[in-house]
């Protein structure tokens, strides 16, 4: 038995950088993708290091907000990429916008729920929220019903089409480019770890708002 250690190296980001290239370039060579990789790594680096002044040089004027305004504005970014990496998935599946698909997640996690309580749970404005919802139950995903316990109010409900859809829509989500894909594994549950406990905390902010 070697001493040698194994190391479990994923090639997934590789492929996913050569498709990138093979998209913008339309040339299989090799040697200009090494050309390539090493110029988008040049350029990333160079944006970070402009970056990175630009937030040291604000920060420090408007009191220490450094690492507050970094953080927001690489949160920012990453969900734009993730936006940008589905937008197709969900115009095609017929959806008129990521958060129609966030809605619909959310009715179907919760069973029975009312519009009020989803729309504010997945963040939304109420009027966008209800435009949202009146457009998903003329697609057949969701359905309503008088809640028993107050006439006043509408309870909604996924349909047996809402959830095809759901289906149809995680097996497409599987094949997006992998957006924490240069993070190794255990930097990866720490982020997760780290990006929950603000959720919570900012939730919780946000139910005490009423």
């Amino acid at each position: 038995m070697s001493g040698k250690k194994k190391h479990n190296t994923s090639y997934l980001p590789l492929i996913e950088q050569w498709e990138a290239y093979l998209a913008e370039s339309g040339n299989d060579s090799l040697e200009h993708f090494a050309v390539w990789m090493l110029q988008q790594k040049r350029a990333a680096a160079a944006y970070t290091d402009d970056m990175d002044a630009y937030f040291s040089e604000n920060s420090y004027a408007q009191g220490d907000i450094y690492h507050s305004a970094k953080a927001g504005y690489a949160i920012g970014r990453l969900f734009k990429f993730v936006r940008m990496y589905s937008k197709h998935i969900f115009s095609d599946l017929g959806y008129s916008s990521p958060d129609e698909f966030g809605l619909l997640a959310a009715i179907d996690a919760k069973k029975t729920t009312t519009k009020k309580v989803v729309i504010r749970e997945q963040l939304n404005e109420l009027t966008t929220g209800m435009d949202m919802l009146r457009r998903m139950q003329k697609q057949g995903w969701i359905t309503e019903q008088v809640n028993p316990a107050d006439k006043r109010e509408k309870l909604i409900t996924i349909t047996s089409a809402g959830s095809r859809l759901l289906g149809q829509t995680y097996a497409a989500l599987v094949a997006l480019p992998d957006v924490l894909a240069d993070l190794s594994p255990e930097e990866r549950v720490q982020l997760v770890r780290l990006l929950e406990k603000l959720d919570s905390f900012h939730t919780r902010q946000h139910a005490a708002q009423g």
